[in-house]
């Protein structure tokens, strides 16, 4: 709270330079948006929009590296897979075909979101009743679609528990089981539009760092400690180390 207190008063004291210059930030941006009557955007609906994009676009994406990190640390056998793959476009920075040529990559981030969804519940309703194992669910009932159950139902899934990004490989491609098995990212018409963003920020990531170190833990780092409140988030701090190479 005393954080949205800290980002709103930074927000209410910039929003008026920012109308009256050109830069291209997102908040100078909004400062210069209209609404369909020509109107310039309220000052309040600015801060939420800023407020929702930092946890929408930065906190879920600070969430999943996370768990990519401490996965590649607990199992440096696919950490020097996607190492070798990264050294193996030799380049200085990434271009934009190397995003689909960082294919075991995103295998890594994809099997991460598997087991650490960053948003391990999501709220709906019913538009209509609807019939369930045998329980009959009214119109307009609130209910949670969970991730965490779907990612390791093992009628879908060959051994859950085990991390394993050869699961997404096209060879085996165990999340096209089901349409609605593997919602890192929610699924239908609501899901989430940040989803290949956080694919592109998760591999620019690991690109510049993975070239330059190696990440390792302490092996008395037996499980991730993790806390789903109100997200996926360490609780321990993450101690890893970085070894330069």
């Amino acid at each position: 709270i005393k954080a949205k207190k800290t980002l709103s008063k930074f927000v209410f004291e910039n929003i008026d330079e920012r109308r009256n210059s050109q830069d291209r930030d997102i908040l100078s941006q909004l400062s210069r948006m209209t609404d369909d009557e020509g109107e310039l955007l309220s000052r309040s609906d600015i801060r939420d929009q800023i407020n929702f994009l930092l946890f929408a676009a930065h906190d879920t994406t600070t969430s999943l590296m996370c768990s990519v990190l401490y996965s590649l640390a607990t199992h440096i056998e696919w950490q020097e897979v996607v190492r070798k793959e990264i050294i193996g476009l030799n380049k200085q920075n990434m271009e934009f075909d190397d995003i689909v040529a960082m294919e075991k990559t995103g295998w890594t981030i994809k099997e991460a979101l598997r087991m650490y969804p960053p948003v391990s519940t999501m709220g709906r309703y019913t538009l209509e009743d609807v019939e369930f194992d045998g329980h009959t669910i009214p119109a307009n009932t609130p209910v949670m679609v969970s991730p965490v159950f779907s990612h390791f139902m093992e009628e879908y899934w060959s051994n859950p528990h085990t991390f394993d990004p050869l699961r997404f490989s096209p060879a085996r491609a165990e999340d096209k089981n089901n349409f609605y098995q593997y919602v890192p990212f929610s699924g239908g018409a609501h899901k989430c539009l940040g989803m290949h963003f956080a694919d592109t920020q998760g591999k620019m990531f690991l690109f510049h760092l993975l070239k330059n170190y190696r990440v390792t833990k302490d092996p008395k780092m037996t499980k991730y400690k993790f806390n789903y409140t109100p997200l996926t988030f360490p609780t321990d701090g993450l101690p890893l180390t970085f070894t330069k190479l």
